[in-house]
């Protein structure tokens, strides 16, 4: 499609340069996706399956932007500032939608996808310290629930 626009436009097809730039967003986007998962549950790092999808669409952004580029090289600023504007619609909408979904339903786990073990970079914390944070943490919020039972009652 986008060696027929640049005929169209500029003369010339540049396919093997469009056929190029194409192949790059696809492997940008599948290297993305399959180590954003791992990253996500090696490093116990939620971000990078939680706002994946604005990677994903700025990958693609940068792409079209790419092949734009291509068609001719006159007006880039516009062209940029077209592609940017349509990015930053897409991921309002998108992250707007999410925010939504997230209010009504509840938050998803953060690895959703189950892995074995030995995936997680991050170390297990011994049983005797996770407990006796527990325990710490018991003991704060019975004294926050104190403190606003007091201020309740006052």
């Amino acid at each position: 499609m986008w060696a027929v626009l640049a005929r169209i436009f500029s003369g010339r097809s540049h396919f093997l340069r469009n056929l190029v730039i194409a192949l790059a967003g696809v492997l940008t986007l599948t290297v993305y996706g399959e180590f954003g998962r791992y990253f996500a549950y090696a490093f116990i790092w939620p971000l990078a399956v939680t706002y994946q999808y604005a990677a994903l669409w700025t990958v693609v952004a940068v792409v079209c932007f790419l092949h734009l580029r291509n068609v001719g090289m006159g007006r880039l600023w516009l062209k940029g500032a077209i592609v940017t504007t349509g990015l930053v619609v897409v991921i309002a909408t998108l992250t707007l939608q999410r925010s939504e979904a997230l209010s009504d339903f509840g938050r998803q786990n953060t690895a959703s996808q189950l892995m074995p073990p030995v995936l997680r970079v991050v170390s297990v914390r011994e049983r005797d310290v996770f407990f006796g944070d527990i325990a710490k943490l018991k003991v704060e919020l019975d004294s926050d629930r104190r403190r606003s039972k007091l201020d309740a009652d006052r």
